[in-house]
């Protein structure tokens, strides 16, 4: 992206942790699960969730963010496990507070970033090292 054009997304990382942590929350949850195998089955989990979201035109995503951006982006870039999976609409962002989630995750952060529909899957993925917040953007597909 040029240091003169103006950003139209942002890009976001599911964190491992996240995925550690939809393992851990899951009726699957086996004590004998290795770090891999959580990441993994989180992974599982996370698309699972994805897809029911996307399958359903009134639901959305939300997702925890330390800072929000001081430039207004519409969308929202999704990188899980080193790659760009996912672009959604950026719906707006709320305050921060706790929230417990369907599958009973209680999450708290400082502000909050709905996704909305289309959720549009990347194909092929993109390659994306993991990182923290985010980053400005062009669109990408």
């Amino acid at each position: 992206m040029n240091s003169m054009d103006k950003p139209e997304a942002i890009i976001i990382t599911m964190p491992v942790k996240f995925l550690i942590d939809l393992s851990m929350s899951s009726w699957e949850n086996i004590a004998s699960f290795n770090k891999k195998n959580h990441i993994l089955n989180g992974y599982r989990i996370y698309l699972y969730q994805m897809k029911a979201t996307i399958a359903d035109e009134n639901s959305y995503w939300i997702h925890k963010m330390n800072n929000i951006p001081t430039v207004e982006v519409v969308y929202c870039y999704i990188t899980v496990l080193g790659s760009i999976i996912y672009r959604a609409n950026i719906g707006g962002f709320e305050p921060g507070g706790h929230k417990i989630f369907p599958d009973g995750r209680d999450c708290y952060a400082k502000n909050w970033m709905i996704l909305t529909h289309p959720f549009i899957k990347a194909n092929p993925r993109i390659p994306m090292r993991g990182f923290q917040g985010f980053r400005y953007s062009e669109i990408l597909f």
